[in-house]
């Protein structure tokens, strides 16, 4: 089991609020998912079940392709500065 002194460790790592009162639900809390946790990493895992990945590249094929002109595109932000996007400060 948590100590009440753990919980109050752990809050202040957190720096979190956590009165005398809470010490107890939290403690009770953080145990099951500790429990939780075991259980998980105890269960039996069955690799053969994934099998192999033979399916091969799924994507289209990367090509080189001719893009929009620069001019074009920087219209759309207000002709840009010296060919590039323009950032505005606030």
């Amino acid at each position: 089991m948590i100590s009440k002194d753990e919980i109050l460790a752990l809050a202040q790592l957190a720096e979190l609020s956590v009165s005398e009162q809470e010490t107890g639900e939290l403690a009770r809390g953080l145990e099951k998912m500790i429990q939780f946790a075991d259980a998980v990493k105890s269960a039996p895992v069955d690799l053969t079940a994934c099998g192999e990945n033979n399916s091969g590249n799924r994507f289209r094929s990367d090509e080189a392709a001719a893009s929009f002109p620069r001019r074009e595109i920087l219209q759309n932000a207000g002709g840009g500065e010296n060919g590039f996007f323009k950032v505005l400060e606030k």
